[in-house]
């Protein structure tokens, strides 16, 4: 690896922050769209991955907490045996929500009680914080009204071998699950999940639960109708969240009457904020190419855009008395820091950045060494789409919930009618 500021490997360098989101934008944006869509998480994109977190939810309170039958069994283990087994079968019919590499290998399907891999741990670490807010658990137990949906299409006969099962693959980490053989060989069990994942009194819980009071899941009709409406031809350069924010707006403007309307002004924070957003992240990745640059010469390359920052930067501030989050208080910050121009707003932005690293415990992909800048790499983005999307402002790269809300709400609606 070459390296800009290090005469010799430096150990330390591994704990640079590369992953995602290194400018902590997600908490601004999501504070945000959680005014708008309540309920549900980003990564929540199938109607099937809920109704599996409930499912294994009550199997496992079935089948181990009624006769203290989970003494020594980890409920965490138990429930990546279960969303392996319920991956497998809705994989059966292309409905899986996680997987869909270790399905396309053409090897059996199969899962221990510590496999790390997303196939077995996405709904637990994706879904449940939905089912949560949606009131379907409840500090990890199953609320009474899903419990009693899915035991009125449980059939018991399916208990003793998949408890004999999971027990053994439990307490036993060279015990290997074969979903498939065992799906196969038990048709009751089989049945019982037929039964509740197509289950309309579960359709109707869901519908109700998932999209919050009657103006939110007005809005997510919308969502819903306008994604699958086309877009105008000249409209397509701003990228999906921006035209969809755009045109949920101007549905709102125009019906008075309408149900989603109190969330009007919630969509225009939006507008106030995302410009800014991604010109802080279109500013930090220009930052990333301009390693071993004095910051001086990155402003003066950017000395063109400093009338949008400075705009995209006031419109965010409007937002002060708006936004709680912490992250998004030391946002305000790098939007003042635009007013005096676009030197101290790039070192802004790295102050920021560094921030951010260090709350992490990781250590900043960039960095001021007096003047100089220093990176530790470059962004996968071209220096032209970076440039690009400083003057224009768009396509916006967060979603708000917006488009998941829509395209979950098509799923229940769907379900719902059978």
């Amino acid at each position: 690896m070459n390296l800009p500021f290090f005469t010799a490997r430096d150990p330390d360098l591994l704990r640079a922050d590369t992953g995602r989101d290194p400018l902590g934008l997600l908490p601004v944006w999501a504070e945000l769209g959680r005014r708008l869509v309540p309920i549900i998480a980003g990564p929540v994109t199938r109607l099937d991955g809920i109704k599996a977190v409930l499912v294994i939810h009550y199997v496992h309170a079935r089948l181990f907490e009624r006769d203290g039958a989970s003494a020594g069994v980890s409920f965490r283990r138990c429930f990546r045996l279960m969303e392996g087994l319920l991956e497998a079968y809705l994989h059966e019919n292309g409905r899986h929500c996680f997987g869909t590499r270790r399905f396309a290998s053409g090897t059996e399907f199969t899962v221990r009680r510590d496999d790390s891999s997303t196939a077995v741990n996405g709904l637990y670490q994706y879904y449940r914080g939905t089912c949560g807010r949606a009131g379907l658990l409840d500090n990890g137990m199953l609320s009474p009204e899903a419990s009693d949906v899915l035991a009125a299409e449980w059939n018991k006969g399916a208990d003793k071998a998949l408890r004999s099962e999971l027990l053994d693959c439990a307490k036993d980490g060279r015990r290997t699950l074969h979903p498939g053989a065992l799906l196969n060989a038990e048709p009751l069990l089989r049945r019982s999940l037929d039964d509740c994942f197509e289950s309309a009194a579960l359709n109707t819980l869901l519908f109700d639960r998932l999209f919050g009071k009657e103006h939110h899941s007005a809005l997510a009709e919308h969502c819903s109708r306008l994604r699958k409406e086309p877009v105008a031809e000249d409209h397509e350069r701003y990228g999906p969240v921006r035209n969809l924010v755009e045109r949920l707006s101007a549905t709102l403007a125009t019906a008075d009457a309408d149900a989603a309307r109190p969330l009007a002004g919630q969509l225009e924070y939006v507008r106030l904020c995302e410009p800014f957003l991604v010109t802080v992240q279109d500013s930090f990745d220009y930052l990333l190419r301009s390693s071993a640059t004095r910051i001086r010469t990155v402003a003066a390359d950017l000395a063109a855009f400093g009338m949008p920052i400075r705009v995209r930067a006031q419109d965010f501030l409007r937002l002060e008395d708006v936004v709680k989050n912490p992250r998004s208080q030391q946002l305000m910050s790098v939007a003042r820091a635009a007013n005096e121009g676009v030197s101290p707003f790039l070192q802004a932005v790295l102050a920021h950045h560094s921030t951010v690293a260090v709350e992490r415990g990781r250590d900043p992909m960039a960095r001021l060494e007096g003047s100089l800048v220093l990176s530790l790499t470059a962004p996968d983005r071209s220096t032209g789409a970076i440039l690009k999307r400083l003057e224009n402002g768009f396509p916006w790269d967060n979603g708000y919930y917006l488009s998941t809300a829509g395209g979950l709400y098509a799923q229940a609606q769907k379900a719902c009618r059978g």
